[in-house]
């Protein structure tokens, strides 16, 4: 039988209220809401943790310090990032908060002190390359929290699973010539950013490290989730260990998100997730941190975070 280890750990903060968008903008602070709804219906143990803001030195293995003074100068202004990446008075400690709780989840789920975790937070973060912000991301929250792990975490080999109906650019970006990263991307093509072909596997060392699979629009979930589970199968045939796995968990490829046009489920979201578990227990990862990137039908939101966070548990 598939047990977990105790209760997932959820790590919220008010802070990210403060991060405002115009109205209209998809993603609001109401995502938050939805989310935990979703953590407070899902039939499993949680234990809620207020996070801190991330350390400059965290922040700084990703993220150029002119980078990270440009944000903070944009954000005293409310001046934008880029056409649709919108910024406000309270955007730097939302987004500083949010890096901060990965990093937090991350050193938690090493320690042993949980099996899975997840990071309820926003802004999203997988476009964010290292200088710079897009797609409504800011700081890059996953690859933080990933070269954190490798830097002080006794943690050598990190694998990201992204399945964010976008392709997370920033983070493929930011590991595509490190070996000690595998990045794992399925996501809707043709569709915003416009990168994460097939031919895309890294660079340098890392070359074979990156692996995307781009699905067209109105996949059907079956063949949706069965390219999942081959690209998953493709990771750990590839000889790579990971010590930990992180789910950058957009929910986003939801048949109701008007952000796309592919038809997933909430139990489509369940079944990848365990998939994702599985994949972790039997690379003998130390366990899962999901870290919330996209999603912007609010029902769906809830019962993908229900589903999600009950599959998560058993890691």
């Amino acid at each position: 039988m598939r047990q977990g280890r105790g209760p997932v750990l959820v790590y919220y903060s008010d802070a990210f209220r403060e991060h405002r968008n115009p109205p209209g903008h998809p993603e609001r602070v109401e995502r938050l809401d939805a989310v935990l709804a979703g953590v407070e219906s899902a039939k499993v143990p949680v234990r809620r943790l207020e996070p801190a803001e991330v350390t400059t030195e965290d922040l700084f293995r990703v993220h150029s310090p002119d980078h990270v003074r440009a944000v903070e100068e944009a954000c005293s202004m409310r001046k934008p990032m880029d056409a649709d990446t919108y910024t406000s008075p309270g955007t730097y400690r939302a987004t500083l908060t949010a890096a901060g709780a990965c990093v937090q989840a991350v050193a938690a789920v090493l320690r042993g002190d949980a099996g899975a975790a997840f990071c309820v937070v926003r802004p999203p973060g997988h476009h964010a390359e290292a200088d710079r912000s897009m797609g409504f991301c800011i700081f890059n929250n996953v690859a933080v929290a990933a070269a954190a792990a490798l830097a002080g975490m006794s943690c050598k080999a990190v694998s990201i699973v992204d399945w964010d109906v976008h392709h997370g650019n920033g983070t493929q970006k930011i590991f595509c010539s490190d070996p000690r990263v595998s990045y794992f991307s399925i996501h809707q093509s043709p569709l915003y950013p416009g990168t994460g072909t097939r031919r895309e596997m890294g660079r340098g060392k890392g070359r074979g490290f990156t692996l995307n699979v781009p699905m067209p629009p109105n996949s059907s979930p079956a063949n949706y989730v069965a390219a999942f589970g081959r690209g998953l199968d493709r990771v750990g045939t590839s000889g790579f260990v990971p010590d930990i796995v992180m789910i950058s968990a957009g929910f986003d490829a939801h048949a109701a998100d008007r952000l796309s046009r592919e038809n997933l489920q909430a139990d489509d979201f369940r079944r990848m997730t365990r998939l994702a578990v599985d994949f972790a227990r039997a690379s003998g990862a130390g366990g899962v941190v999901s870290i919330l990137e996209g999603g912007y039908d609010l029902r769906a939101l809830t019962e993908c975070t229900a589903a999600h966070l009950e599959e998560l548990s058993l890691a």
